[in-house]
């Protein structure tokens, strides 16, 4: 049942189609200045998203724990001021990201991101979104998304996991751009410097800088997720279902997620 509920989960993922770091691709030629860092911007663009949309939803089911506001609003479609925080035209989330990508992509765009990215961020935005919609709506707050108000200790579990997985991305997406930061120096013309060949980023990495980075974001996470969950007894039933009641888990399955987008957005170098 875990094995099968993790396949449907990825294969939702999967559908979103959008990746959250630069790949090289054999097949593209050697982008301009401006193509790689629009493609490296992006893939920082969706750390930041990831930190923003997150901290919205947090607050949302950390103030319904204790009143008498209904979980429906802490997920998608979503409502109040977390559709406020995530939706407003000029300061939400959304918003933010689009606007991110477009000032650095619309001016030299990698060929390989088709038409609308890199003048509107979307489909990025949008299918990032939806991956962190599931994610949170199935595994991390998989409590309050049946309606269910988690315990003291579950709920410091929850918002662990979810502090925990949020920073992991973001550490992993800073481990590849400065892994394909490399190998983009090696081969730009005008670049003094450049150690990297093309494929040591890609997933599994080969390069060793960028493998012990990677390693040292999972093991961060898995010790914050285990003090907080395991070590305490404090592991919904939810999670145990799903297979997630260790710290390894969860950032093997989060970092699984995000490897498994890597040619999307790295499609350019």
């Amino acid at each position: 049942m875990i094995a099968t509920f993790r396949a449907r989960f990825l294969a939702m993922v999967a559908a979103a189609t959008i990746g959250l770091v630069p790949r090289s691709a054999a097949a593209q030629s050697v982008p301009t200045t401006g193509q790689y860092l629009c493609g490296s911007n992006t893939a920082k663009t969706f750390g930041r998203f990831i930190a923003r949309k997150s901290k919205c939803v947090q607050r949302c089911v950390t103030h319904a724990r204790t009143s008498s506001q209904l979980y429906g609003d802490c997920f998608a479609p979503f409502g109040g001021s977390t559709a406020r925080c995530i939706t407003d035209p000029m300061t939400g989330a959304e918003a933010r990201a689009r606007a991110s990508i477009v000032s650095r992509c619309a001016d030299d765009c990698p060929d390989c991101y088709g038409l609308g990215v890199c003048t509107t961020g979307e489909p990025f935005v949008g299918n990032v979104e939806s991956q962190l919609d599931l994610f949170s709506y199935f595994l991390v707050y998989c409590v309050e998304s049946t309606g269910a108000t988690a315990s003291r200790t579950e709920a410091a579990c929850e918002d662990a996991v979810a502090r925990a997985v949020v920073k992991l991305g973001a550490a992993r997406i800073r481990c590849y751009t400065r892994c394909f930061a490399g190998i983009f120096a090696r081969s730009c013309p005008t670049c003094a410097t450049g150690q990297l060949p093309a494929g040591s980023c890609d997933p599994p990495v080969s390069d060793p800088r960028t493998a012990a980075c990677l390693a040292k974001a999972e093991a961060t996470a898995t010790a914050v997720i285990d003090a907080s969950c395991g070590a305490v007894g404090a592991n919904p039933a939810c999670y145990v279902a799903n297979g997630l009641e260790t710290g390894a888990a969860w950032a093997s399955f989060f970092g699984g997620a995000i490897d498994g987008q890597v040619p999307n957005v790295a499609c350019g170098l």
